[in-house]
């Protein structure tokens, strides 16, 4: 039997990648997120129902990644511009464990404090009921719409000040609503 090898180029590897990535943010756009419960650092309980009524921005990270790590000050200025804004949650999903968040800290590979929700240790409820979010390259953003759907979904991590105004729009025309 004849062996057959194929060579993957990298400008093939990154045309399938983009085809796929495409058809599966079609495939989540207009869905709703399943049936959750995350506890957070504070111990404030997220379910479906708890977040119903609210613009939701699930924060998908691991800390062995530069570019989650490197947005961490832009999500906190994030949180201090919707700060008193009720309608809007932003929840940091872990994949990691707590221990391993808090040697990223002690380490000072974040600078200062993280000043929004994060919840660790989230690799079983990722697979189990965010699914789809585990594929993509970290940080992955999910936004979440009043009603509990998924209206857009961002790839790579808020870098810069142009960054971060990209998303507040994108927050913005659905807190409109």
């Amino acid at each position: 039997m004849e062996r057959v090898t194929y060579k993957i180029t990298q400008k093939n590897a990154d045309s399938l990648h983009m085809i796929l990535d495409n058809e599966f943010h079609q495939c989540i756009i207009g869905k709703t997120m399943g049936n959750y419960s995350m506890v957070g650092k504070t111990g404030n309980i997220y379910t479906p129902e708890s977040l119903h009524g609210k613009v939701v921005l699930f924060n998908f990270w691991t800390v062995n990644c530069g570019p989650c790590i490197a947005e961490v000050p832009m999500l906190n200025r994030l949180t201090t511009l919707y700060k008193e804004n009720n309608d809007f949650v932003l929840i940091s999903v872990l994949l990691n464990d707590q221990d391993a968040l808090d040697k990223l800290v002690e380490r000072g590979s974040i600078r200062g404090d993280i000043r929004y929700e994060v919840i660790p240790n989230s690799k079983t409820l990722v697979k189990q009921n965010f699914g789809y979010a585990r594929h993509y390259p970290m940080p992955t953003n999910l936004f979440v719409d009043k009603t509990g759907k998924v209206y857009m979904r961002t790839v790579g991590g808020i870098q810069d000040q142009k960054g971060l105004e990209k998303i507040r729009s994108i927050i913005d025309s659905e807190l409109t609503k």
